[in-house]
């Protein structure tokens, strides 16, 4: 018998959780649309009872290129692991793809920088205390990056790498 040919998936870290395709565990909130991109859709979603953010690509079945970039944001995002300053992969979904991560109340550094509207968070950016905790909250996780051989190599506000959690940065990670 010929050796059985490795699913695409497999090249995806052990350490990152598979949820079941189909899991009645993660769930779309509705009007729950985060962002869009060429990539997917980003959802607020639940998963275990907690509120997570569930990239969801557009296709049901993935290119090789596709598979590829899918395949290496699920593996940083898992050898990355735990840590306060980057933001917590939950699982990946094979069918359709999804990628269930850490939800950011607060949205991205750009937003909360030049579009947010509340007059509380408006004054909290112009505070020099909290922009050193932004500052130190990036080096941190790219700290943590470089711990693991890894180069974010495109850190700006508008792109929307950066998330806030109650002023403790998060960095979100797409490829």
């Amino acid at each position: 018998l010929p050796e059985e040919e490795p699913e695409w998936w497999d090249e995806i870290e052990e350490t990152a959780v598979h949820i079941a395709d189909g899991d009645a565990e993660v769930v779309k909130i509705k009007d729950g649309e985060l962002g869009k991109g060429a990539f997917g859709v980003v959802y607020k979603s639940t998963y275990k009872d907690q509120t997570v953010a569930m990239k969801e690509l557009h296709l049901p079945t993935l290119n090789k290129k596709e598979k590829k970039s899918f395949i290496k944001e699920v593996n940083v995002l898992a050898k990355l692991g735990k840590h306060d300053n980057l933001i917590t992969l939950h699982g990946y979904r094979i069918k359709p793809p999804a990628i269930v991560m850490e939800y950011v109340e607060l949205g991205n550094l750009q937003y909360l920088l030049h579009e947010c509207e509340d007059e509380k968070v408006e004054a909290n950016m112009y505070d020099v205390r909290i922009k050193k905790k932004i500052a130190f909250g990036i080096v941190c996780g790219l700290k943590q990056m470089h711990l693991f051989e890894m180069v974010h190599g495109d850190i700006k506000s508008a792109n929307g790498k950066f998330m806030l959690l109650f002023y403790n940065i998060s960095l979100v990670l797409f490829f």
